[in-house]
């Protein structure tokens, strides 16, 4: 889990182990960012988060967490900034979709890949 209400909030990463949650220290991290959405992608073994809300409007960044550290991706041209997407690993196609959310305070129903 990471992040909250932009800077209203704890700007942090955290674990859950099935039991219990745990505070993390990672390295890097992305910016402070709500109502983003996150996905767990096998091949790369990590949790994959784009996007979200900030205190200085909606962000368009490809983010993943690899269990120690987060590291920004450069995928191909990426979708609009928005937030309030839905995002989920796809295993039949092998790739993350990621479907709507808010674009410019209007609701979107485009589907993306990655």
């Amino acid at each position: 889990m990471f992040s909250g209400i932009a800077d209203l909030y704890a700007y942090d990463t955290w674990t859950w182990d099935g039991v219990t949650w745990t505070r993390q220290s990672p390295v890097h991290q992305p910016p402070s960012r709500f109502y983003s959405d996150s996905a767990y992608e096998p091949s790369l073994r990590a949790v994959v988060i784009f996007g979200g809300g900030s205190g200085n409007g909606d962000l368009q960044d490809t983010w993943e967490w690899n269990g120690t550290d987060w590291k920004q991706l450069q995928p191909g041209p990426p979708p609009a900034k928005r937030e309030s997407q839905g995002m989920i690993f796809d295993p039949a196609a092998n790739r993350i979709v990621m479907f709507g959310g808010q674009v410019h305070g209007s609701v979107v129903n485009d589907t993306w890949s990655l």
